[in-house]
């Protein structure tokens, strides 16, 4: 078991401080990091990540008296959202706010800006930032080098959906 999963009745992990912590550690994406963010981003409260016993994939469940899969709708299904830029896209379009005014109008409109820069240590390392910013008045969220595009704006979306009180997916599109 890892430190992030959630056994029924146990304290759910601090969001976003240890999944961001975890998440600007890695070195790449994978299946767990990818239940835990989608779990923080828009699973229901009484929900939590766990290895499934048949196959071992990283599944999120609900009901704790008697678990079942919580289905991911939508273009989120089967997705990896930190190992593939389109699901992190995807998560991105799926939470964060927008306002009901046109969305031809520019300040309905979430800027994200990803941008690849290297390190030079003893070996050239390519590290990736990541700034959300919206003419909104929602809190944006600034990520700086972190290993891949999918984890800078995995953490961009998290700290940006928490820091503006939002996260849910009432009235989105599933």
């Amino acid at each position: 078991m890892t430190d992030l999963e959630r056994i029924p009745g146990s304290d759910e992990p601090s969001i976003p401080g240890e999944l961001v912590a975890r998440l600007e550690a890695a070195s790449v994406g994978s299946q767990e990091l990818s239940a835990h963010v989608v779990k923080a981003a828009i699973a229901p409260p009484d929900t939590w990540v766990e290895q499934s016993p048949f196959n071992g994939v990283w599944c999120i469940y609900e009901r704790p008296k008697k678990p079942r899969l919580w289905d991911v709708k939508g273009a989120l299904r089967g997705m990896s959202v930190t190992e593939s830029l389109d699901a992190a896209l995807a998560l991105a379009e799926r939470v964060l706010p927008s306002s009901p005014e046109p969305a031809d109008v520019p300040w309905n409109q979430w800027c994200i800006e990803l941008t690849m820069s290297p390190v030079w240590r003893r070996e050239v390392r390519l590290t990736w930032d990541c700034c959300l910013s919206n003419g909104l008045g929602f809190g944006g969220a600034t990520v700086k080098a972190v290993a891949t595009g999918p984890l800078a704006l995995c953490i961009a979306i998290l700290k940006a959906t928490t820091a503006s009180s939002v996260g849910t997916t009432e009235g989105r599109e599933p």
